[in-house]
């Protein structure tokens, strides 16, 4: 579906919400959106409000990365968000 149809955007982090929004609306009415309280399990998630400012950093630190073109800019971008998020 996505192929044929594909959810406009510029591959930043508005555009994350708006496939989170496509792929969960008919299950949680908030599909979307920012989390209102933090959770975890097993360990902490991003606290909700650093949410818009590490998902916008993350997204043009990928920018920056070409969005992950090659396998090696990949693997060392995941490795550090990994440490980074430690």
């Amino acid at each position: 579906m996505a192929k044929a149809d594909p959810i406009k955007g510029s591959l930043d982090f508005v555009h994350l919400q708006n496939i989170h929004r496509y792929i969960f609306e008919d299950i949680y009415s908030w599909a979307g959106e920012l989390r209102q309280v933090d959770i975890s399990k097993g360990n902490q998630f991003c606290l909700c409000q650093h949410l818009q400012t590490y998902g916008e950093r993350v997204f043009s630190e990928l920018r920056a990365g070409q969005f992950l073109i090659g396998a090696a800019k990949g693997n060392e971008f995941f490795l550090g968000l990994g440490l980074e998020a430690a």
